[in-house]
């Protein structure tokens, strides 16, 4: 999702030589300008990336309550069958 946000943003916005930066040899931008560029798609671009920002966030979240699910089942499993140390490792 991010990377088509960014790549159609560079390819219709940056000089032929910073896309080449970024994309080809992960550097940096060095031509201080770009094409065609307006505030409605600065504003735009910025709502893609705080929409992303958010998902992620959200992701971060869920796999966080997933891992406390986990333990507690591991927790139940090792209390309900009576497991020992050397039979938690081989979960």
């Amino acid at each position: 999702m991010i990377d088509q946000y960014i790549e159609s943003f560079i390819s219709t916005h940056f000089e032929p030589v910073n896309a080449y930066n970024v994309f080809a040899k992960n550097g940096v931008v060095t031509v201080d300008r770009m094409r065609n560029l307006t505030q409605e798609q600065m504003t735009d671009l910025s709502v893609k990336l705080m929409t992303v920002s958010g998902n992620i966030s959200a992701l971060v979240g869920l796999e966080e309550e997933l891992k406390e699910e986990a333990q507690k089942i591991i927790e139940y499993v090792v209390k309900q069958f009576h497991l020992t140390t050397e039979s938690k490792s081989k979960l």
